[in-house]
């Protein structure tokens, strides 16, 4: 029996690393079924809510558009546009001339993710945009796990840039540069977690103007649960586990009986 308990502790362990991460959640934000497609410009603080289901886990995201002159921080209009993803407006554009899109042209336009569930964000897809003939998707990432409703906005407008940094501490920031070229990219090499994340045009700017669009992210959704046959599995193994520990009790008891 000892040999069963070892196969099975060896069945469990196998299991348990062989099981999906989920790497397959994606939210397509350049796809706007039930969004309407934007204009170049609209309300601050407008939110947009996506979801994401893979082998039968969802994740929902709420999506809001931001901007900071590195003082102070006010919210901005989030744009989303066909094919092309999420943008933002700030307060001091009008949208015009590439100005919709998120960019560190005089200040740092930003977008926030709150998950209704911690996730690993792996990836994002960058649609560069051209703005005084400059094309650039460096970006800067930052992460946070905050006690807030999923249905509730951070209160961050009109905010000290301290308030930001309350939520997303400076040792929770990581960049991903890129190039002129949109594309796919793996960010997160880390694997850091959290149920919201940032995602800026590169802060501070290191003197090339960046400027893209959002078209997705892929994320990895860490409370993903043991696939059927994990659980299959792992029943067998603690079943075969007790089975030899009764085993080994009932020999120990006839050696005292005997004596």
């Amino acid at each position: 029996m000892k040999v069963f308990a070892k196969i099975a502790a060896f069945g469990i362990a196998a299991a348990i690393a062989t099981t999906p991460a989920h790497a397959g959640l994606v939210f397509d934000f350049g796809n706007t079924a039930g969004q309407a497609h934007s204009g170049l410009d609209g309300p601050n603080g407008n939110i947009r809510t996506y979801s994401a289901t893979d082998n039968g886990q969802t994740v929902n995201v709420r999506v809001s558009g931001w901007n900071t002159d590195g003082t102070s921080v006010q919210n901005a209009f989030l744009g989303a546009y066909q094919n092309a993803g999420l943008g933002v407006t700030n307060r001091n554009e009008t949208g015009n001339g590439g100005s919709h899109a998120i960019d560190n042209i005089g200040s740092i336009d930003f977008i926030i993710l709150q998950f209704d569930q911690a996730v690993s964000l792996n990836g994002a897809f960058f649609n560069a945009i051209s703005q005084n003939g400059i094309r650039d998707t460096d970006a800067t990432f930052a992460f946070g796990n905050a006690a807030l409703a999923f249905n509730s906005a951070p209160g961050l407008h009109n905010a000290n840039i301290a308030d930001f940094d309350s939520i997303f501490a400076t040792n929770s920031r990581f960049n991903s540069f890129g190039s002129s070229v949109s594309g796919f990219r793996s960010v997160n090499a880390a694997g850091s977690t959290g149920n919201i994340w940032a995602i800026s045009a590169l802060a501070p700017a290191n003197g090339l103007s960046d400027s893209f669009k959002l078209r997705s992210v892929s994320v990895s959704n860490v409370a993903a649960v043991p696939e059927p046959a994990t659980w299959a599995m792992m029943i067998l193994g603690f079943g075969l586990i007790g089975g030899s520990i009764r085993s080994v009790r009932r020999k120990q008891k006839g050696v005292l009986l005997t004596a």
